[in-house]
């Protein structure tokens, strides 16, 4: 597997060449026997949502078994959901799955669900039991979970494809990073520590980024608070810069929440908003690669 294409800045090159290393790793671990099914996971939305997912997982070269997506949510959280790409996965003859979640944060409650699916977890949050499309049902074969995106490399250099890609104006602006966030408060940090520290090839180069959460889940009082803190945060950078802010969306796929949500919440301020969506990306299917592989070695070290 050749990282060259992403190794866009010393720093990210020597990151990157880290995450290469368990796949070298990989090479001198005995194989485990048995066909190892990977089953990538996304929220799920529109027609359109779903196939920016389906493109960056055509890209995903994995040679250990049968391969699938399952969204959680929306129209095809039936038909190709959990459990239908569980059993299409052991109908393949996998023995064992890894499930790779394709979202932003390990530290929300779609990555939990995922968990309970996986037998991970004992309970089901109440707030997505209406969410539920699975029940009783276990899964057949151990599932293995990886983390998500978090602070991985791939997550900031598809994030600097994105800026790179645009003008010379904008790229000269301040920068502001909008994520959907968790929905309570306890987990902010988290989401922002990670996404600062994957944006840092940004930050190396002299763009840091300011990072602001949606927190869409949220109750509606801790909603309101997100917002006037990303709406007051906002403000405050374009006064200091004298110029408007260049804002940036950190979601998986495009849909309501880039086309609707925030354009809505960013009504009046000084900013220039881009939407950007991470997928499709060679860098994503990378890591859904990586995460694939370094969970085959935790589970052959066992």
């Amino acid at each position: 597997m050749d990282y060259k294409d992403v190794a866009l800045t010393p720093p990210l090159r020597f990151r990157l060449s880290l995450a290469v290393l368990p796949l070298l790793i990989l090479a001198t671990v005995q194989p485990v026997s048995g066909q190892t099914g990977l089953l990538v996971v996304a929220h799920g939305g529109s027609a359109t949502w779903n196939q920016q997912v389906r493109n960056t997982v055509q890209e995903v070269e994995w040679t250990r078994g049968p391969v699938e997506i399952a969204f959680l949510m929306g129209p095809e959280s039936d038909s190709a959901g959990w459990k239908p790409a569980v059993e299409s996965l052991v109908a393949r003859r996998a023995q064992r799955i890894i499930a790779v979640p394709l979202m932003v944060s390990s530290f929300g409650g779609h990555f939990d669900q995922i968990m309970f699916y996986a037998g991970r977890r004992k309970t089901l949050a109440p707030a997505l039991a209406t969410h539920d499309h699975v029940g009783d049902w276990k899964p057949p074969v151990p599932i293995e979970v990886t983390s998500a995106l978090d602070d991985a490399p791939e997550l900031g250099a598809t994030l600097y494809d994105r800026w790179q890609a645009l003008t010379p104006r904008d790229q000269n602006r301040p920068l502001y990073l909008i994520a959907h966030g968790p929905g309570a408060d306890s987990a902010s940090a988290r989401w922002i520590s990670n996404i600062r520290s994957a944006a840092d090839t940004l930050a190396r180069i002299g763009h840091p980024a300011k990072i602001g959460l949606l927190q869409d889940d949220a109750s509606p009082a801790e909603r309101a608070q997100a917002i006037a803190r990303l709406r007051a945060n906002i403000s405050s950078l374009s006064v200091a810069a004298g110029d408007s802010v260049l804002v940036l969306s950190v979601l998986i796929s495009s849909g309501r929440i880039d086309q609707v949500t925030i354009p809505t919440d960013l009504a009046e301020l000084p900013v220039h908003y881009v939407p950007t969506a991470l997928t499709p990306s060679h860098h994503i299917a990378r890591w859904i690669e990586r995460q694939a592989h370094e969970a085959m070695i935790h589970h052959t070290a066992k």
